[in-house]
């Protein structure tokens, strides 16, 4: 297990939406902010998977105590078998998700990182 990886991203997105990394240092999972670009843009080397992959349609759930959309599925691995591999594990937990939806900001929200 890889664990988590916390404090690399900027409270503010850049000017195409993208997060923005911040971490001077290797992360667990995030190596450089070039290797976290090519998560979301195509770096033309075989480290970016993503012109591989198609667009998954998932359902959140509202939480009626609290008002947040979820979504859970045991057996969500997107790319198993894909990129490089599995590495010898029964999924490839080696993934990232990027969601795009529309929502209503009130200046009462606030983002937890």
């Amino acid at each position: 297990r890889v664990g988590t990886d916390r404090g690399f991203l900027a409270e503010e997105l850049l000017d195409n939406g993208i997060p923005r990394y911040t971490r001077a240092r290797r992360g667990k999972t995030v190596f450089s902010a070039n290797t976290f670009r090519c998560w979301y843009k195509n770096c033309g080397n075989k480290r970016n998977w993503r012109k591989n992959f198609e667009v998954m349609y998932l359902t959140f759930e509202l939480e009626e105590n609290n008002g947040i959309f979820s979504y859970a599925n045991d057996e969500f691995f997107p790319i198993d078998d894909m990129g490089y591999g599995n590495q010898g594990k029964s999924h490839n937990y080696y993934f990232t998700t990027e969601i795009a939806t529309k929502f209503t900001y009130t200046r009462t929200e606030t983002y937890n990182n």
